[in-house]
């Protein structure tokens, strides 16, 4: 990689971009970092306001899950439609194993600019009293 790659690598903000099928404008995403608390790389945030929640949360991103993981303090079900009514998830680098049902919610994915949009994503209704926050990148990638 020449330095001039690396360079713009390391000096672009990160974003995400949502546009469907070509049929529609095109939707920022901010993604943000933060420590990682077990030591590593940093963590990538995205911010999501969950159905019934007025406040976004941040939620860690990660690209190899088809969608959420959220603790009761995220997460409440409601009337949402039991997918499962046990499933878990092992990350491999943390080694954090969720377990709780999961659902179909509405997600609101905040963008750039007060912009924001509407997805219907499964979650995971983890079944734990800690801060649990993981978000996939195909949910931010709708």
């Amino acid at each position: 990689m020449s330095a001039l790659a690396a360079f713009i690598q390391v000096a672009a903000p990160a974003h995400a971009q949502w546009n469907l099928y070509g049929n529609g404008g095109s939707f920022f995403v901010p993604i943000t970092t933060a420590p990682n608390g077990n030591g590593g790389p940093p963590q990538y945030l995205v911010s999501l306001t969950l159905k019934g929640y007025s406040q976004s949360s941040n939620f860690i991103l990660d690209t190899g899950s088809l969608g959420l993981v959220a603790s009761p303090g995220y997460y409440t079900p409601g009337n949402d439609t039991v997918l499962a009514p046990y499933a878990t998830i092992t990350y491999s680098t943390s080694g954090a194993n969720p377990v709780g049902a999961l659902y179909l919610t509405n997600v609101q994915i905040n963008g750039a600019n007060g912009q924001s949009v509407i997805a219907r994503v499964p979650i995971l209704g983890a079944a734990t009293t800690a801060s649990t926050r993981w978000a996939s990148a195909s949910t931010v990638a709708v």
